[in-house]
């Protein structure tokens, strides 16, 4: 999976919790977040479907390995800030930032699995692992759904 859209769909997940309003202008931005990832779906089918076996990235690697250190972290501490402010909105923020954590690592194991075994498959396939995940939580966003435990 290309990193770029994995950094953008990580952004999205991360600013996702930010936006549970159902306004108009959320609403669009939504909208071309699902369409992007649909559109990672497609090239993530056609790599496989062409057999392109896809570049190794250290790079990829080394931001996966950090997001996987630094997530889990910064969800603990907006939690905690959280329940001392009392903050639905810091509290969905913080799940959100989990997510990103699991997303990572499915990144980490696809480029893995393609630099250490040449497995070129496991690249697009953690790529479309990905992608229900990240729509199911654009479509949440889009219908103003809020996690149990978040709300105020």
């Amino acid at each position: 999976m290309r990193v770029d859209a994995f950094l953008a769909n990580y952004g999205f997940s991360v600013r996702n919790g930010q936006f549970r309003s159902r306004s108009s202008r959320v609403a669009k931005f939504q909208a071309k977040r699902t369409y992007e990832e649909l559109a990672t779906a497609a090239d993530c089918a056609k790599t496989l479907i062409q057999r392109e076996a896809p570049e190794r990235s250290i790079l990829g690697i080394a931001i996966a390995v950090a997001s996987l250190i630094v997530m889990p972290w910064l969800a603990s501490e907006k939690r905690k800030t959280a329940r001392n402010l009392s903050s639905a909105a810091l509290r969905a923020d913080s799940k959100q930032t989990s997510l990103c954590a699991y997303l990572s690592f499915i990144l980490l194991a696809g480029l893995l699995l393609n630099a250490l075994l040449g497995w070129w498959w496991a690249d697009p396939i953690s790529g479309l692992c990905m992608v229900p995940i990240i729509i199911n939580e654009g479509r949440e966003a889009l219908h103003g759904k809020t996690c149990s435990d978040c709300r105020s």
